[in-house]
């Protein structure tokens, strides 16, 4: 009889521990999380990445007409080049977007869906005593810290990542709207006829090279711009969530298993399940 008043006290202490945990996390925790100014320093240092792209697209369209200007197959390539990789960049400017939303979606369904149901999971536990309940729960609160974790960390590496690249992304910025890509000489010819068209020919010459030359290194910087961009704004989040996952899965033993063969597995057993109905009803 005691051992049974004694479970009946655990599960109802526990049972009210649940429900307050999920009162906090909805109405204190979630109005704090789902407010934008709560991850002002993330939504700031997206919104530098974001002015960041408009300069290098809009760069990179300057210096596509400047350097289709110059004569040449070569710069004629390297223009086209220059105007593809502007895909790249959209593509960068899309996922910022896309993360700023997500941002505080995320605290958002996280505080006022995710932890109350996995505080529901637990008070199933207690009533029901069905460890299928618990190991939900417990993937459930889990899931739902990683993807907490995630969000600063993401932002700490792609910052990183930007920073190590600044002066690199600025002079590709300021090569790109430069309003010509020849140097300045002095043009004036201080002979006669025959040396003035000696001296326009070698000018000539000259400018040529020197506009490829700097066409090069204007490709090479947004080359390496988009690289970098790619990287902040597209792999840097993905790496983040799964370095975490990789952490909640050494320190807390926590496993999701979501493998593509269990997923195959399932997806072909509701088929068949479904089929053996119908032969059924028929």
């Amino acid at each position: 009889m005691k051992i049974s008043l004694f479970m009946i006290k655990h599960k109802v202490i526990f049972s009210v521990l649940f429900v307050l945990i999920a009162l906090i996390s909805i109405f204190i925790l979630g109005p704090v999380f789902e407010n934008p100014e709560t991850y002002s320093k993330q939504i700031d240092s997206l919104t530098e990445k974001e002015d960041m792209l408009y300069k290098l697209t809009s760069a990179s369209a300057v210096a596509s007409v400047i350097i289709s200007a110059v004569p040449g197959d070569l710069t004629s390539a390297i223009a086209d080049a220059i105007t593809d990789l502007t895909v790249f960049f959209v593509i960068s400017l899309s996922a910022v977007f896309l993360e700023k939303y997500i941002i505080t979606i995320v605290g958002l369904v996280i505080f006022r869906y995710i932890l109350p149901i996995a505080c529901a999971l637990g008070i199933l536990f207690l009533l029901f005593e069905n460890n299928k309940f618990r190991v939900w729960g417990w993937k459930v609160a889990g899931f739902a810290l990683v993807v907490i974790l995630s969000i600063p960390l993401s932002t700490l590496m792609a910052d990183q990542i930007v920073a190590i690249n600044q002066k690199t992304i600025e002079y590709t910025i300021e090569a790109g709207n430069e309003n010509n890509l020849t140097d300045e000489e002095d043009k004036e010819s201080n002979g006669g006829i025959i040396n003035s068209i000696t001296n326009a020919i070698n000018s000539a010459s000259n400018s040529v090279k020197s506009a490829t030359q700097k066409a090069k290194n204007t490709l090479r910087g947004f080359v390496l711009s988009v690289a970098v961009m790619l990287v902040a704004t597209c792999v840097m989040p993905v790496l983040a969530f799964a370095i975490v996952l990789i952490a909640s899965k050494f320190f807390f033993n926590l496993q999701f298993d979501v493998s593509i063969r269990k997923l195959h597995s399932f997806i072909r057993d509701s088929v068949h399940l479904d089929k053996d109905d119908d032969e059924v009803t028929v």
